[in-house]
């Protein structure tokens, strides 16, 4: 607080880091009676993705590759979109069976495109798009935070903002 910050959101697309990062708010508040909030784009954009009829994958790389673009980094991704590669099934016991009865475990990749497999019409303007979708609702995020200081100060709660 003392650098002047007053909102805090902690963004983050990778699903595993979620439980930590809503920790994280939830104990900020908590302990320290300080405001953040926590975002994951992911819930934004995930359903007009699939209902698109396209999948994680090709979402994780569409986003990953614009991202690449705004930093002035596409050279990068070149070679990955001129590859055609098929998917490769990797069956490993057990773990679909946790995951189907709804459980959650840690996994050990042993081939990369276990984690994000190849896949073809990746689009990174798309991604762009999607990118600045997520920008927007963040904005949002930022006006009812606000909102909901507002709210807090008027009750008299104490808090650091």
């Amino acid at each position: 607080w003392g650098q002047g910050f007053r909102k805090i959101f902690l963004i983050s697309i990778h699903g595993p880091n979620e439980l930590a990062l809503k920790t994280a708010v939830r104990e900020l508040y908590e302990y320290d009676e300080v405001l953040a909030v926590y975002f994951n784009p992911y819930t934004v954009i995930r359903e007009e993705v699939l209902k698109e009829g396209f999948d994680e994958a090709w979402l994780e790389a569409s986003i990953l590759y614009a991202a690449l673009k705004v930093l002035g980094k596409d050279h990068l991704t070149e070679k990955y979109l001129k590859k055609v590669s098929e998917e490769k099934i990797i069956h490993v016991p057990g773990l679909s069976e946790i995951t189907r009865k709804g459980g959650y475990t840690g996994f050990r990749y042993t081939d990369f495109t276990q984690h994000m497999p190849w896949r073809q019409n990746i689009n990174s303007e798309r991604g762009l798009k999607l990118l600045k979708e997520a920008a927007n609702t963040l904005a949002e995020l930022s006006i009812s935070l606000e909102k909901y200081i507002n709210y807090l100060k008027e009750k008299g709660f104490k808090y650091y903002v």
